[in-house]
């Protein structure tokens, strides 16, 4: 609007300076705009000022829209599904309010489970939000229905409305998010196809998507990948020699690992002694570093060093490595032992190597050799993922005096909501470290924390005075949280 654009040069120039051009007023303004000019004894910084008001609530008043009477609107299908209710509409509101992404979840979760629909006014928010982050488009395509994906058609940002397509059509001609996705689905239920479609098209892809489809193998790891990959000795690009690498040293009977199991058969030996004259004998796990080990080894990514600070010699610390990417049953035929067995003779003649072995437990998946690590003193994460969630928080309330800020960090990575037995002992720890444990890390994980905490928040308090304001700031937004999260479970219940 040129008249706006007078009254800001003008007021720029000063009053007293001459006018930047008459301007073209809308018809509206030209009568009014006259009036000011003719009252008498009105100064012109009095003038401008007023005809500044009158334009600015013009601009404010709106403009009608272009009419095109050619465009063609389509209508959006009728929903075969029924809307949310009040109830859930207003925890929605508040959540989105919030900004807590959980807490979102949550709700779209229990949205989705109920085959019910979000009310159209909160639509677009809530196709905004799933823009930005991915794991809830689906929810989103669930929760919005018909006139969601309608609404979809106006905005290039809502594109994950697209038709279905087959797996084959994902797979040769979809973007690259969605290969990997469909490629990492088919991989946890047929590893071979998987496998079989990667081998399809490997010629045709870059080294950047390679090395994605690569790392897709690392889940549901198959002794039949072992051909395909050690054939891609020529393969170029480092990082996908490294993944190769990586993938041959965590598949049994490799040649990597062949290697490495020979290196060990010399290494730890069990060794048959005889005491009190001879009437008694006594079995040992005796350790010896081979007198030639194959350069090859060291090319398979262990390193010859130990380092400065390293509880270990240079040599310990190469069997370290090696014990980590070996097979536990490797163990019981070496040894001729049991599972148990085998862990008694690390712990007592090899306590160095009793983490490696851990980790080797980890590594191949070997869930029957976890109970005889469990009455030890350190910590082995990697096992969490092979407990269910009952013996995961059993085995981490064994550490909440020794290794406290270990037990926070691992709970905040499970996937399931704790239990209020085991929320109590995280929510102690963290509420006597309010410096270390923000607001924003109940925000992050508020799905995780059970709604029976409401009621125990209050005796949850630190010893250390010091901190017990900071901690009371914490815990009213935490029961903020916790409210709302509660009111979306009862909005959705017996629906």
């Amino acid at each position: 609007m040129k008249v706006w654009e007078y009254i800001v040069n003008s007021a720029m120039l000063g009053s007293d300076k001459p006018a930047p051009g008459k301007p073209d007023l809308p018809e509206e303004l030209v009568a009014v705009f006259d009036q000011i000019n003719n009252i008498p004894d009105l100064d012109r910084e009095s003038k401008l000022l007023q005809q500044a008001a009158i334009a600015s609530n013009y601009r404010k008043s709106g403009f009608q829209p272009l009419q095109k009477d050619d465009i063609k609107v389509s209508i959006a299908d009728p929903e075969n599904l029924p809307y949310v209710g009040i109830p859930a509409t207003l925890a929605l509101n508040k959540v989105l309010h919030e900004g807590s992404f959980p807490l979102l979840e949550l709700w779209m979760q229990r949205c989705s489970a109920t085959d019910q629909l979000v009310r159209p006014d909160l639509l677009p928010d809530v196709l905004d939000k799933a823009e930005y982050h991915s794991s809830l488009r689906k929810l989103a395509v669930d929760c919005t229905g018909n006139r969601g994906k309608w609404l979809s058609q106006f905005n290039p940002d809502w594109d994950y409305f697209g038709p279905d397509q087959s797996e084959e059509e994902i797979w040769l001609n979809g973007k690259s998010e969605e290969r990997i996705s469909l490629l990492k689905t088919i991989r946890l239920t047929d590893p071979d196809r998987a496998r079989e479609m990667i081998i399809q098209t490997w010629s045709q892809e870059n080294v950047a998507q390679k090395l994605e489809f690569l790392k897709c193998l690392r889940q549901n790891k198959q002794i039949s990948d072992l051909s395909w990959l050690e054939s891609l000795s020529s393969e170029k690009g480092q990082k996908v020699k490294d993944e190769i690498q990586y993938l041959l040293r965590e598949i049994p009977g490799s040649s990597i690992i062949q290697q490495y199991e020979a290196f060990l058969s010399e290494a730890l030996t069990l060794k048959k002694e005889k005491s009190l004259l001879g009437m008694l004998s006594k079995t040992t796990l005796q350790y010896q570093f081979p007198e030639l080990v194959n350069e090859s080894i060291y090319k398979s990514g262990i390193e010859k060093l130990a380092g400065a600070n390293s509880k270990f010699t240079d040599e310990q610390y190469i069997t370290s490595q090696v014990i980590q990417y070996v097979p536990p049953a490797f163990w019981e035929k070496q040894l001729e032992a049991s599972p148990e067995q085998v862990v008694a003779y690390f712990v007592k003649y090899a306590g160095k190597f009793v983490a490696s072995l851990g980790i080797a437990v980890s590594r191949f998946n070997e869930k029957d050799w976890v109970p005889y690590f469990l009455d030890q003193n350190t910590l082995y994460a990697d096992f969490l993922e092979m407990m269910d969630a009952g013996d995961q928080e059993k085995y981490l309330g064994k550490f909440k005096e020794s290794l406290p800020n270990d037990v926070v960090h691992y709970a905040l990575s499970r996937k399931q909501e704790w239990s209020s037995v085991f929320a109590a002992v995280v929510l102690k720890i963290m509420a006597a470290d309010p410096g270390r444990y923000r607001l924003n890390t109940y925000k992050k994980n508020i799905g995780l924390i059970p709604v029976e905490m409401l009621t125990q928040l209050g005796r949850l308090g630190p010893e250390n005075q010091n901190v017990l304001l900071d901690w009371e700031n914490i815990r009213e937004e935490l029961l903020s949280l916790l409210l709302l999260k509660q009111q979306i479970l009862q909005a959705f219940i017996n629906k």
